[in-house]
């Protein structure tokens, strides 16, 4: 089984001031330098979480793509929840991920996204890059936040795997126990190629190694 690489944006635990106010989605916009999929969102959660969080995808002039409730949300803490299914996303094309906080409680740093936030392939968009960002919008039930004040990061995020990656296959062992280590082979993954849901897929060709690196194992068939 090959695990595909998650990319998130923000890669570190932050200290953001926590906030008690009514029903509000909170967002971010984002893209992405490749192809990919956004497997789910996640945000980072107030000191006192309260009601229920709901996680959206939104393309940037507002049409849902995907959402997902956060069955367990922990107090001062990266939340995670994933999709039914992974979404596809384009290259160089804006985005927005959100959560909806029923009981109003969340976490946010003014003037956090006054400048872009670039972690490998994803970019959360600096204020003024493509109009505003640090976005939120008020009401009962989700929707798609739109409004701004002070380019406030709320530290929303997404799990994202690219179309393409590359996997190192540097250890094999088969049903006898023989195995082999090392720089083995580079396999280039094609996610799309997994993707069942428009047409049959090409069979995923997979990685090939010599056992022998004992004396037991040389020639053994792999």
């Amino acid at each position: 089984t090959i695990n595909s690489p998650l990319q998130k944006i923000f890669t570190t635990t932050p200290s953001p001031n926590s906030y008690e106010d009514g029903p509000v989605e909170l967002g971010v916009k984002f893209k992405s330098s490749v192809a990919g999929y956004v497997k789910g969102i996640r945000f980072f959660s107030s000191n006192s979480p309260s009601g229920k969080y709901t996680g959206h995808l939104w393309t940037a002039s507002g049409t849902l793509l995907d959402s997902a409730v956060f069955t367990t949300v922990t107090p001062s803490g990266w939340q995670q929840v994933l999709f039914a299914k992974p979404i596809l996303v384009k290259a160089d094309t804006v985005y927005v991920a959100s959560y909806h906080s029923a009981g109003g409680h969340y976490s946010a740093t003014p003037s956090g996204l006054a400048s872009s936030v670039i972690t490998g392939s994803l970019t959360a968009l600096g204020n003024g890059v493509s109009g505003v960002n640090g976005l939120y919008s008020y009401g009962n039930s989700p929707t798609f936040p739109s409004s701004s004040f002070n380019a406030t990061n709320y530290w929303v995020d997404v799990l994202f795997t690219p179309n393409t990656y590359t996997f190192n296959l540097t250890s094999i062992t088969d049903s006898t126990g023989c195995n082999n280590s090392g720089s083995l082979q580079a396999l280039v993954v094609n996610a799309g190629a997994c993707d069942t849901t428009t047409v049959p897929p090409p069979p995923v060709v997979l990685p090939t190694a010599s056992i022998g690196n004992s004396p037991f194992c040389t020639g053994q068939a792999f």
